[in-house]
């Protein structure tokens, strides 16, 4: 059964700790999928989708400089796509709470979070940029990994989808369709209110995202 719920509210009964006890009976017959761009249909969608489809962007090139691509670039390309939120209103956000203790560690840990990169193989760049970004393999159906055709609608496991509605780096576009792909009898959508990382670490994570995925997780789980 397909379904689609979009999350702004939560009673306050459903704001109860998610803890690792929960989390641990995740089956692999139980798919989650969250903030995933998997859908590139869409050239003039936000996100890195217009940048790396640019005639001049040659993902050839940077790998032949670096090899594997700096944890450091992929930052850099996401924190640009909103410059002057990422690079001037965070950083003001923290000057205007100096006198709250718990903000600024909130702060402090969403900062280190965030600035711990890894790089990225160049060949999985590649891969991701052109069957992906450009091509459009995997939601076409023509993407082939160790020989084999990667057929989505061969997936009947329950699934999960967890989209935001402001992800700038993820838009929704690119994340719903695999729901119309897939098999699955048992399938979510569920749409939550936020970016690409509020929406699973911000302050409103707790309230309004976790308790739902326990909730469906918790009803599917031995």
């Amino acid at each position: 059964m397909s379904e689609v719920v979009e999350v702004r509210s939560i009673e306050p009964a459903a704001t109860r700790q998610v803890g690792v006890r929960r989390l641990r009976l995740w089956q692999p017959s139980v798919p989650l999928l969250l903030t995933a761009p998997l859908d590139f249909t869409d050239k003039t969608a936000g996100g890195f989708v217009r940048w790396v489809n640019d005639q001049y962007f040659d993902p050839e090139k940077i790998i032949e400089a670096f090899g594997n691509v700096p944890g450091e670039m992929i930052d850099y390309g996401a924190k640009a796509l909103k410059p002057v939120e990422n690079y001037i209103g965070s950083y003001l956000t923290l000057w205007d709470h100096l006198d709250n203790p718990r903000l600024v560690e909130s702060w402090h840990a969403m900062n280190t979070w965030v600035t711990d990169l890894i790089p990225m193989a160049g060949a999985t760049y590649k891969q991701l940029i052109q069957e992906l970004y450009r091509e459009n393999r995997l939601i076409e159906g023509r993407m082939i990994i160790r020989g084999e055709r990667v057929d989505l609608s061969r997936i009947r496991a329950n699934l999960l989808n967890v989209i935001a509605l402001a992800d700038h780096i993820s838009p929704p576009c690119q994340s719903e369709s695999i729901m119309t792909k897939v098999s699955s009898k048992d399938q979510l959508l569920l749409k939550v209110k936020g970016g690409h990382i509020g929406m699973m670490a911000g302050s409103g994570a707790l309230k309004y995202t976790w308790p739902h995925i326990d909730s469906w997780l918790s009803a599917r789980s031995d």
